[in-house]
């Protein structure tokens, strides 16, 4: 059974580990924002396959470009998160026992 998650801001972070798809290092989500990979100028959607996680520095440099016009070539080709049934319930404390039966 599949479960899929909303292409969200907090669902966008956990599938990038909150790290920046472009210089690669790590953020606090205060620090990161959604960045359209086919910029919405461009007719870019608001996909699973389209969006990232970017540091506020790399989105800006970005623009409305997209990463081979900005010469800014993503670490890791966005996708689809195929999702467990504990990831659905990540923000809550479940105890360790009962890991096996989710």
């Amino acid at each position: 059974f599949q479960f899929t998650l909303t292409c969200n801001r907090r669902n966008v972070f956990w599938r990038d580990h909150n790290q920046c798809q472009y210089c690669a290092k790590f953020f606090k989500q205060s620090e990161m924002t959604m960045d359209h990979v086919l910029p919405k100028s461009k007719g870019g959607p608001k996909t699973w396959d389209n969006i990232v996680a970017s540091c506020k520095g790399c989105n800006g440099k970005k623009k409305d470009r997209t990463p081979k016009e900005a010469n800014m070539p993503l670490i890791r080709k966005p996708y689809s998160p195929r999702v467990r049934m504990i990831d659905l319930y990540r923000n809550i404390e479940i105890p360790n026992e009962w890991e096996d039966f989710l």
